[in-house]
This record gives C-alpha cells, structure tokens and sequence, in this order.
C-alpha cells in the first residue's frame, strides 16, 4: 500500500522514467548528427573502388577525371543513387548511363 503512488501521477518523478527520457534523447541525437556521417564514408568508399581502378590502368587520365567530376557533382544521399554511383565507379556503366539513371531515379 506504501507504494501506490508510483504508478499513478507520480510517474514523471521516477528515476526509471528520467533515465528512459534521457536514453530516448541520446537516440535521437545519435540518428540525427551522427548518421550523415556514414554517408560521407560511403562516398568515399565509392571515390576509392575509383582510385583502384585508375592504379590498376584501366582508365586513362581523362576518364578517371571525368568519373570523379560527375561522382563528386552528385551529392544525394539516396539509396538507389549510391548504388547507381558504385556501379558507375566500378565500370558497370558509362557516362551517359549514369546520368539518363541518375534522371530517372531522381
């Protein structure tokens, strides 16, 4: 019977209900700042299949210049763009495959 009033009103007085408010906070900070970065290491995880390629030669100096232009043009955080762009770096695709999917998508 002592103990009735934590289930009531009370509720925002509890130290469990504080610590989940505090732990929902951190959450959503952590989603919020913290996951754009993982965009930033998938560009440049694209940018480096790119560099492979031209140090293993299979572009010339003007292709991989022009892949890397239209590679770092492309700023989206899309999904089905990355995937796009990886294919593209990796040689799947040509420039204008790229851009006539990259227009369709977008």
């Amino acid at each position: 019977m002592k103990f009735e009033h934590y289930g009531g009103v009370n509720l925002i007085y509890s130290q469990f209900f504080t610590v989940g408010i505090l732990l929902l906070a951190i959450t959503v900070f952590y989603l919020v700042f913290l996951t754009p970065q993982k965009n930033k290491s998938e560009h440049d995880r694209i940018l480096d299949l790119l560099k492979v390629r031209y140090a293993n030669n299979e572009l010339s100096d003007s292709q991989y210049y022009e892949v890397k232009s239209i590679l770092e043009d492309e700023n989206s955080d899309s999904p089905a763009i990355s995937v796009l762009k990886e294919r593209y770096a990796r040689g799947n695709l040509s420039s204008v495959e790229f851009i006539k999917m990259r227009n369709t998508i977008i």
